[in-house]
């Protein structure tokens, strides 16, 4: 499957940068978005085992099974509109911060941020646009006032009937 995911070390400007962090189904469809989704949600499946006490015994009861599909519609809510290249690193981030705690949804999504900041904070600042300077003189607009005055004049001393 390819996907468009944040590069990790490829020089760009902000505004493709900002465009690759879109949520998944705006940039490349409704299609790429559900496989994305079941991605995410098979990255809880990866990590439960290693992490979370009593993962594998889950399926075994009924309030197992829905305790189970209760934490991967949390992820998925939570996760599911980013890319899941970005969600493998930020669960290798926080699995490296806390190693002995099962990350939370809320923790790898606060890991995507931190990367995103960081890589926009990366980017060199667009250059504001300045605005455009007037080739006219002082002795220009003197010229062009003192007309102007002329020609105003002429209007409020006529009297039109």
């Amino acid at each position: 499957m390819s996907q468009k995911n944040l590069p990790a070390k490829q020089a760009m400007g902000r505004d493709q940068l900002l465009s690759l962090m879109k949520p998944v189904a705006e940039r490349c469809g409704q299609q790429k978005a559900m496989e994305n989704v079941a991605l995410v949600a098979f990255e809880l499946e990866k990590i439960g085992p290693r992490m979370i006490f009593g993962w594998a015994m889950m399926d075994q009861t009924d309030d197992g099974r829905a305790i189970k599909q209760g934490w991967a519609d949390d992820w998925v809510a939570v996760l599911g509109e980013f890319p899941v290249a970005e969600v493998r690193r930020a669960i290798g981030d926080c699995i490296e911060a806390k190693a002995t705690q099962a990350p939370s949804e809320h923790a790898v999504k606060a890991a995507i941020n931190v990367r995103r900041k960081k890589a926009v904070a990366r980017t060199p600042k667009p250059i504001p646009q300045q605005p455009p300077t007037s080739d006219v003189t002082p002795e220009d607009k003197a010229h062009r006032a003192k007309v102007a005055a002329e020609v105003m004049g002429k209007y409020r001393g006529s009297t039109h009937d």
